[in-house]
């Protein structure tokens, strides 16, 4: 995790958005990992937001990783909701 955090500081300095958008991502692998998927969401939702917002989900690279995050973020949807899709009130 330390790793991740000191890449996504120099990107930041270094202003390299596709560089921060990849280190948001391996620090959503390591907190989903840790079953921490609220964080793991936030840090998948940022690296997206970067390589949606500066257009770089058009290079190829970047739009596999654009698209893995995409799937990232819907299995953590899934798992939210209720087993076997019963209303949890009802």
């Amino acid at each position: 995790m330390a790793y991740h955090r000191l890449a996504l500081d120099l990107a930041a300095d270094l202003r390299q958005p596709t560089d921060r958008a990849r280190a948001h991502d391996g620090l959503a692998h390591a907190y989903h990992t840790l079953t921490q998927h609220q964080q793991a969401r936030a840090h998948w939702r940022h690296a997206l937001d970067i390589l949606t917002s500066f257009g770089t989900h058009h290079i190829d690279d970047d739009q596999a990783i654009a698209s893995t995050i995409r799937t990232h973020l819907a299995n953590l949807d899934q798992q939210r909701e209720p087993l076997g899709g019963l209303d949890p009130d009802g």
